[in-house]
């Protein structure tokens, strides 16, 4: 063997181990990366579970919820409309 042959094969051994390193880098994120779905959607599922074991909870929030939104929608709007009302009694 030539110089220059000795040199290709330790330019592709050297390659083909920092690919090695770069697959198994990108390995190790996909798996916490998948771990992490696993934990959300066994949260998910959990929340899932609770509301079928206690639904006049869920129902209560919910209501609740709504009424805030509702209220806080009125109150937005009563503000346009004072507002609205006193700019065209200024004009």
């Amino acid at each position: 063997m030539d110089q220059q042959e000795v040199h290709f094969r330790r330019n592709i051994t050297a390659t083909r181990e920092a690919i090695d390193k770069k697959l198994e880098m990108l390995e190790n994120r996909l798996e916490d990366t998948f771990e992490d779905r696993i934990v959300k959607i066994k949260s998910t599922t959990e929340g899932i579970a609770q509301m079928g074991h206690d639904p006049w909870l869920m129902f209560g929030s919910a209501m609740l919820m709504g009424y805030a939104m509702g209220s806080l929608k009125r109150g937005i709007l009563a503000a346009r409309c004072q507002t609205s009302i006193k700019i065209e009694e200024s004009h």
